[in-house]
């Protein structure tokens, strides 16, 4: 806790810093999740032999331009959740509201990621936990959460849904200090699975791909408002729709009529 700001006004400042340890429920790292399947026409190009597009004159593999010595076979690969760090903090309210992954269970008992939420006082000697949980999606995960929080004490939380039965979708839940967290809602889902170079052996020197995921979530309050930005695939396409020119530069290809960049699919999905 930092105090006496209002110091930095003065020729001499004089800000206070404590400390305290405040302790939670137990948490974890979370488990790369795995997607649904899907159409993954990068895959399907660096294993194959097929020419793309016609004004070049070369195999699809070799058109990716990247030093691969021949095609390859791959397969869609799983997502990575990154650890446990803190993944989104808002001071409001005179609340502190914090955000983390973590290995969870469902309602079945089966492993799942979810979103380790926190809700304390960090005022003086009152410093404590006023609220916490952990929200889970049955039979999915939810994965790089984000939280905001309005003056009035409404927040909420921002991640991205994945799962067996689940493309990467943009999520988010309600939080409330008294009452918790609202069930997992869909922003936008999926159309089909992430499908990047970071998936993909081939891509990598050392054979060890990682699946780099959710990095550019965020949420912010703007007065009653609350912004929430989630990664998420809002694209989908065959391989044969892959292979053809870019509609705006015919020597560009794999752009799926400029849906996607020939190495990647992300989006990033922005909500009120």
């Amino acid at each position: 806790s930092l105090s006496n700001t209002r110091s930095l006004l003065s020729s001499s400042p004089d800000l206070q810093l404590t400390f305290s340890l405040v302790n939670t429920d137990e948490y974890g790292v979370p488990a790369p999740p795995t997607q649904k399947s899907g159409s993954v026409p990068l895959a399907t190009c660096i294993g194959s032999t097929a020419l793309a597009p016609p004004v070049t004159g070369l195999p699809c593999w070799s058109r990716l331009g990247l030093g691969f010595s021949g095609p390859a076979t791959v397969t869609e690969n799983v997502l990575d959740p990154l650890d446990s760090r803190i993944g989104g903090v808002s001071y409001a309210n005179g609340k502190l509201w914090a955000v983390l992954g973590s290995a969870a269970t469902d309602s079945s008992g089966n492993p799942v990621d979810g979103v380790a939420w926190f809700v304390m006082n960090p005022h003086g000697m009152t410093t404590g936990l006023i609220n916490q949980g952990m929200l889970v999606k049955d039979g999915s995960n939810l994965t790089l959460p984000s939280i905001a929080a309005t003056t009035s004490g409404n927040a909420a939380m921002g991640f991205t849904i994945v799962g067996p039965n689940d493309y990467p979708s943009a999520g988010y839940a309600g939080l409330d200090a008294r009452n918790g967290a609202g069930d997992p809602q869909y922003a936008a889902k999926g159309a089909g699975p992430q499908d990047g170079f970071t998936e993909y052996e081939p891509f990598f020197s050392d054979g060890s791909p990682r699946p780099r995921w959710g990095d550019y979530g965020a949420a912010v309050a703007d007065g009653p408002s609350i912004w929430v930005a989630s990664e998420y695939i809002g694209q989908t396409c065959t391989f044969s729709q892959y292979l053809q020119p870019s509609p705006t530069n015919v020597a560009a290809f794999g752009t799926c009529g400029d849906t996607r960049g020939a190495l990647g699919n992300w989006d990033t999905r922005i909500s009120q």
